[in-house]
């Protein structure tokens, strides 16, 4: 195996794309511009919009409260509908509106909270934005994805490639056929002062692993039900 890996990289070199092809830099001014203009859309709706946005939704303005947050000194809307109405609503749209409203509408049964799922929504969001720059980038149809028949490891050597790391410094396959991070990308791209090499070489990781939905086979999901794939 030894002898393989040094073969393995001289042919990603010669029929593959060239190593770090994926690694887009970004400066902090832009990661902060982009943060910043998501949570001013979020402002911009404001408690009337959402409101509104909730009636058009079929829930009774009754069903509608507000409701002071001591800690963040804002004011939350707080939907409180029983368990037995929840079938008319589509709880994507719901998490939609927690993420669009900046997490400022919560649900006073838990049972319906649980049932919005804001991961997934946030899940499908991120996964949209990263999809959308490899496609400014011109590389949505480069960006590796495991070949039918492929073995998970000569993938994950393939992926590593695109994102300028070494064979098995950032992707560890388990039983072949599940992945986990190493540490050494995820240390290093926290241990940058500001955004520099080491964290555009991660986040061309993280977007491959949300862009081409691979979380599936990530290792979390050993002995559990596949998540969603859209």
């Amino acid at each position: 195996m030894k002898r393989a890996l040094p073969l393995l990289v001289i042919a990603l070199a010669a029929c593959g794309p060239e190593r770090g092809a994926g690694v887009y830099p970004e400066s902090q001014a832009e990661r902060d511009a982009a943060r910043e203009a998501a949570f001013a859309k979020g402002e911009a709706l404001g408690l009337d919009g959402l409101r509104a946005k909730l009636v058009e939704l079929g829930v009774e303005p009754a069903e509608i409260a507000t409701v002071p947050d001591p800690d963040y000194a804002i004011d939350r809307l707080v939907m409180n509908i029983s368990v037995d109405r929840l079938d008319e609503f589509d709880t994507n749209v719901l998490a939609g509106l927690v993420v669009d409203s900046n997490f400022r509408l919560t649900f006073a049964d838990p049972a319906i909270e649980r049932a919005v799922d804001v991961g997934e929504e946030l899940y499908r969001r991120e996964m949209a934005a990263e999809i959308a720059i490899l496609k400014r980038h011109g590389d949505w149809d480069r960006v590796p994805r495991q070949n039918e028949g492929e073995a998970m490891a000569e993938f994950a050597r393939r992926l590593e490639h695109w994102c300028d790391f070494e064979p098995g410094a950032a992707l560890r396959v388990i039983d072949g056929r599940w992945l986990e991070y190493t540490r050494g990308p995820v240390d290093a791209a926290v241990g940058e002062a500001k955004p520099g090499p080491d964290t555009a070489r991660f986040l061309c990781l993280r977007r491959a692993v949300y862009a081409t939905q691979l979380r599936r086979h990530f290792i979390g999901y050993r002995g559990e039900a596949p998540p969603p794939k859209y």
